[in-house]
């Protein structure tokens, strides 16, 4: 538990997770980092200057890092993999009531992202890492079935 004196700030991650099917790449999770994006065209006159600007094809990123984890050393190994390219990720943060990150406009909600990539770390002397790579988009992209 932290103390903080003088201003408030937003410490640590507390409530974060992520789960889904076939996600294995679950444990303590370290960092996420957020960033908002899409699309954009600049509209310029004959002159060459900008008239306008147009943002479309929004898309929300966020990178999770995760040390694998478990009761036994067996558990911690079976969370050290990577779900498979395409696997929808429900992201929630019952900590941050205002966060974009879960996707709720009331806030405290949860977020479906894509899971696009990832890596999993390992070194002599330091703990596995993985580290996943998410998206979502303004509407949710469902898989589509095989005819």
């Amino acid at each position: 538990m932290s103390v903080q004196k003088g201003v408030g700030v937003i410490w640590g991650l507390g409530g974060f997770s992520v789960s889904g099917t076939g996600v294995y790449a679950t444990g303590q999770v370290q960092s996420v980092r957020y960033t908002l994006g899409g699309q954009e065209t600049e509209i310029k006159g004959a002159d060459g200057v900008t008239l306008s600007l147009v943002l479309f094809g929004h898309m929300d990123s966020i990178t999770v890092e995760v040390i694998p984890s478990g009761a036994t050393l067996a558990a911690a190994r079976l969370c050290g993999v990577l779900p498979a390219r395409g696997a929808d990720i429900t992201v929630a943060d019952t900590d941050d009531t205002n966060s974009q990150i879960v996707g709720s406009s009331t806030g405290n909600g949860t977020g479906t992202y894509i899971f696009t990539g990832g890596t999993v770390n390992k070194g002599v002397a330091d703990a596995c890492t993985i580290t996943m790579e998410l998206r979502r988009y303004e509407n949710h992209l469902a898989t589509v079935a095989a005819s």
